[in-house]
Order: structure tokens, then sequence, then C-alpha cells
């Protein structure tokens, strides 16, 4: 299930952002993912090393005035940065379909003893 276009995620713990360019390659799912820079918060002017780190999808609830968490799932796994205008970044990652399933299935088939115990 490809995320929606207007879902706002956390990436690297810190920053929301916006998903797009939504495709299938080689039976993986994949999608780009702009994390939004804020005033009090400045994003990393390059993600090298961030690749299998994860994009997080977080439910949060109401109650009163204030949020709480209610769920939080991997939505998915950055692998490749694109430069942007202006500085920014897209992150190419593997989606739900691909981190719970084909990416899943080629891990435990390179390694099947791991998978095993």
């Amino acid at each position: 299930m490809p995320p929606s276009r207007h879902l706002q995620q956390l990436a690297n713990g810190a920053s929301n952002g916006t998903v797009s360019g939504e495709r299938t390659t080689g039976g993986y799912d994949l999608f780009d993912f702009v994390p939004t820079d804020y005033p009090d918060f400045t994003l990393p002017g390059d993600y090298e090393g961030t690749s299998g780190g994860a994009v997080w999808r977080i439910y949060l609830k109401l109650e009163g005035d204030s949020r709480k968490t209610a769920a939080v799932r991997l939505w998915g796994m950055p692998f490749y940065q694109t430069k942007k205008g202006r500085g920014g970044h897209a992150l190419t990652c593997h989606g739900m379909g691909g981190v719970y399933g084909s990416l899943l299935n080629a891990i435990l088939a390179q390694w099947p003893e791991e998978a095993a115990s």
C-alpha cells in the first residue's frame, strides 16, 4: 500500500516532509520523501550514511488540547538521495510493500540460516 501524497512523516526522528514520486520498480514499491525545513530546525546538508534508516508514520490522538502518540509504524527505508533546488534533498525510499514483503524475502533468501534460528 503506497503512502498518501498528503502524508506527513517523521524522517530520521526530526522532521516532517512530503511523499511524492510513488512507483514500482523490479517488484519494489518506492517513493520519494522530501523533508520539510523549519525556522527552529535546520535539515542536514547531506543525508549520506542514512541508508537503512527509517521513515515512520506516527498516529496521533487528541486528548483535550494535547496530542498523544497512538501508534508508530515503519513506513519506509531511505536508500538514495537526490539534490533538489535551494539545497534540499529528496530521499528515495523502499515502501511498506518492499520492507514487509519483497525486501524481507530477499534478506531471508540471502541468509536462510539466520531465518531458521
